[in-house]
């Protein structure tokens, strides 16, 4: 079995939060990100500054609950430190850090593993 891409993992911890929310407040989150921002969920690697905009536009501050929410799974899954260490990263800057921890990861196995 093949290691899963970043971006499936992300997908997979926005899911997850998304449905541990309840089904018919998943099914509604999808609905308005898809109709009012054109954002299904694996849209949200290529586009987290957009789904940012759109989860705290949906639910405030609430909004930015669910986004350490999905972090904290990816941390979970990937191992990085997702704190921000005083400094305010959005959630955005802070996938893209994240994507480049396991990108940089990968290319090591791949180095020596050839």
């Amino acid at each position: 079995m093949s290691k899963q891409t970043f971006e499936e993992i992300l997908c997979d911890a926005v899911a997850k939060v998304f449905l541990s929310l309840g089904d018919s407040v998943m099914q509604a989150i999808c609905k308005f990100l898809a109709t009012d921002y054109r954002i299904d969920i694996p849209d949200v690697p290529h586009r987290p500054k957009d789904f940012d905009n759109a989860i705290v536009a949906l639910l405030g501050e609430g909004g930015k609950f669910v986004e350490e929410m999905i972090l904290k799974e990816l941390q979970a899954k990937i191992g990085y430190p997702l704190r921000s260490h005083g400094e305010q990263l959005s959630f955005g800057q802070r996938v893209e850090s994240a994507a480049k921890f396991y990108r940089s990861g990968l290319d090591k196995v791949s180095v020596s593993g050839s």
